[in-house]
């Protein structure tokens, strides 16, 4: 299915695929070029909005980054384990709050900076 949805979910394949292409050096407005989409289309499905495409689809972006076949895509997928800092983790998660959670979660933080709340937790900087 290609439908764009509210809720995200990132699966080791979406990973895999921003992984492939970051290795390869390329924009998301380029692979969406080169495959005939847009590179909005490239975001959605590496950011877990849009599912990993099928077929075709997919047989076209592994092309790309030079993955042979999609069982090969699927057996590293199913291994797949991506590293990312602790920044890079709380933006994902911000990816999936609503305006609300987001707001709360930004005066925490700015309370936590105003008033040295990380050394009154115990967290050494």
């Amino acid at each position: 299915m290609k439908f764009r949805t509210h809720s995200i979910k990132l699966t080791n394949e979406a990973r895999l695929l921003r992984s492939l292409r970051s290795s390869k050096g390329l924009s998301m407005r380029v692979v969406g070029e080169l495959c005939g989409k847009t590179g909005s289309y490239i975001s959605q499905i590496e950011h877990g909005r849009m599912n990993v495409p099928k077929g075709e689809d997919l047989k076209r972006l592994l092309d790309l980054y030079g993955v042979l076949s999609i069982d090969d895509f699927n057996a590293k997928a199913s291994k797949f384990r991506e590293t990312i800092t602790d920044k890079d983790e709380i933006f994902e998660l911000l990816e999936k709050t609503n305006k609300l959670e987001t707001s709360i979660v930004l005066k925490f933080v700015k309370a936590l900076v105003a008033s040295e709340g990380l050394r009154l937790l115990g967290v050494n900087q």
